[in-house]
């Protein structure tokens, strides 16, 4: 019996071990309802498929040539799109109707764009939880311009599922200008598809799609795809370019460092003079006139992320001065940020081109100075800014161990994208949807629609699932105390209580005087009135 070319066993290897991994990415979804824990994620499926896929090339002596030969068929590719897209919906969608978004982030943005269309632009009443009785204005802290013709869409779809919905297409649209970089510069489908799964199962994305929308998810998508258009030669690059910038008024910092890394490493190309121009004006006009402006409106003095650096100085002034004079300090601070996980664990193959870590330094910089420890660590929405620079340094070094004919170049890239994908804990789930509490919101919403509300006090974990039109501020003691406020809560050890725990809530209840619970529900969710 003739035994089967190893070409043709490596790609059967492959071809099956990619749609396993399609599988997986929807699997936790309804394994989920059989341990949430171990069962609702993707990440312990797929260090299981991982070492199957390990356990059967070494089997069956599997060379690192014939693996290289292996050609995705557009089917396997579109099957990939489409259970990471599915997959990325349902993990947005779940964190909504399981109660598990982070609602005061969320809320700021969501009742951002309904104030925008029915109140005023671009107000919010949570975003200030110093001054929780306090409407904070969100230009005053970032001009976000991206968020103006998201006002516009959001007056078609008025409701939470539209931030949700748009968060994880985003994040997910991603893949296709990484897909055409890694084409592109890696040749070999296997790494491009290594690529991929890199990016889909990654903590870092994996965390910003569990933590709910945040306008920094845009830069994600609109980084890669300037990247791609800017080596492609592409005119398309000034979409991107000006896209990026109306993310953020960061979103000009990197642009900045990108032109002038690309100054020096190619000193004919006149984008990069584009680049830093436009972006240093941009910058200017953010920081001298639009935030000054609307601070000026809301009353405020200095924009309230001050605070993550009120160690180096009480204002922007100080800290700069602080950064410039005091160098050893300042490398000091940035070397024990997590920098060292986030190349380490791709191998520090990004780190071999030099202008995505330019691209990268003003985020590394205002990170690894911060005293909040979820931006020392890239936790949560705060490597948004990174990743697109970090997976073009990826296919770029890729690109540089290739062609130098690096001694298992390949098998590096292979390992560093299998092990980016494997490590970190911000990996994707799925909770499970909270039926009751769903239900007996639904009741509460009814009971309040009928009931005199001037203020009403909400955990911003419900401030998602509350109606626009009412009067709504966080839970606190300033809030509970005002004359006929009421207070919605949630005592439930299955979610989060921020701002108070329910300890902290039942004893502050005791001091609030003429405060009553006028309605209650099985799955904990309570009312509380405060009689003048």
């Amino acid at each position: 019996m003739q035994s089967r070319p190893s070409e043709t066993r490596a790609h059967d290897v492959l071809n099956t071990f990619l749609m396993i991994q399609c599988l997986l990415f929807l699997l936790p979804l309804f394994s989920a309802w059989l341990h949430p824990v171990l069962l609702g994620n993707v990440r312990n499926s797929q260090i299981l498929a991982v070492l199957v896929l390990l356990g059967i090339v070494i089997q069956r002596r599997l060379r690192l040539s014939e693996l290289l030969a292996w050609r995705c068929s557009p089917k396997l590719w579109n099957a990939l799109a489409l259970a990471s897209l599915l997959s990325f919906l349902a993990t947005g969608v779940t964190h909504y109707l399981g109660l598990r978004l982070n609602g005061e982030d969320f809320s700021i943005f969501d009742w951002m764009l309904f104030n925008t269309n029915h109140r005023e632009f671009m107000t919010s009443p949570i975003c200030n939880m110093a001054k929780p009785l306090d409407v904070c204005h969100h230009f005053a802290i970032h001009p976000t311009y991206i968020m103006i013709p998201l006002a516009l869409l959001h007056r078609i779809f008025e409701q939470p599922l539209f931030l949700i919905v748009l968060h994880s297409l985003a994040l997910w649209s991603a893949i296709i200008p990484l897909r055409a970089l890694a084409r592109r510069f890696l040749q070999h489908d296997v790494l491009v598809v290594a690529v991929l799964l890199a990016y889909l199962g990654n903590c870092y994305v994996g965390s910003i799609l569990n933590h709910g929308f945040h306008v920094e998810v845009f830069f994600v998508p609109f980084g890669l795809a300037l990247l791609q258009a800017w080596v492609e030669q592409r005119r398309s690059w000034w979409i991107w370019f000006l896209l990026f910038l109306s993310v953020k008024e960061d979103g000009a910092l990197y642009m900045m460092a990108l032109g002038l890394g690309q100054f020096i490493l190619r000193q004919h190309d006149r984008r990069s003079y584009t680049l830093m121009a436009v972006s240093a004006l941009v910058l200017y006009l953010n920081l001298a006139w639009v935030q000054p402006y609307f601070l000026r409106v809301t009353g405020a003095e200095v924009p309230s992320y001050l605070r993550f650096w009120g160690h180096l100085g009480s204002s922007k002034q100080e800290i700069i001065q602080h950064i410039i004079t005091q160098p050893l300090d300042t490398i000091t601070m940035v070397l024990k940020s997590h920098w060292y996980i986030l190349f380490g664990s791709l191998l520090f193959i990004p780190l071999l081109s030099p202008l995505a870590l330019a691209a990268m330094a003003p985020a590394l910089l205002i990170y690894g100075l911060s005293n909040i420890s979820h931006m020392r660590e890239y936790a949560t929405y705060y490597s948004a800014p990174l990743i697109p620079f970090l997976f073009y340094g990826l296919v770029r070094g890729g690109q540089w161990l290739l062609e130098r004919n690096v001694r298992m170049a390949p098998g590096l890239m292979l390992v560093a994208c299998l092990l980016f994908a494997l490590t970190g804990g911000g990996y994707q789930k799925f909770p499970l949807i909270a039926f009751q509490a769903l239900r007996d919101l639904q009741e509460a919403r009814n009971f309040l629609w009928n009931h005199s509300r001037p203020l009403i006090c909400a955990q911003t974990l419900l401030y998602p699932h509350l109606p626009y039109e009412w009067r709504i501020q966080p839970l606190s003691p300033e809030c509970m105390r005002q004359p006929r406020a009421l207070t919605i809560f949630l005592s439930n050890r299955r979610f989060d209580s921020y701002p108070l725990g329910a300890r902290e809530f039942f004893a502050l209840r005791q001091h609030i005087p003429g405060l009553r619970r006028v309605k209650s529900w099985s799955s904990g969710l309570e009312i509380y009135q405060r009689e003048p």
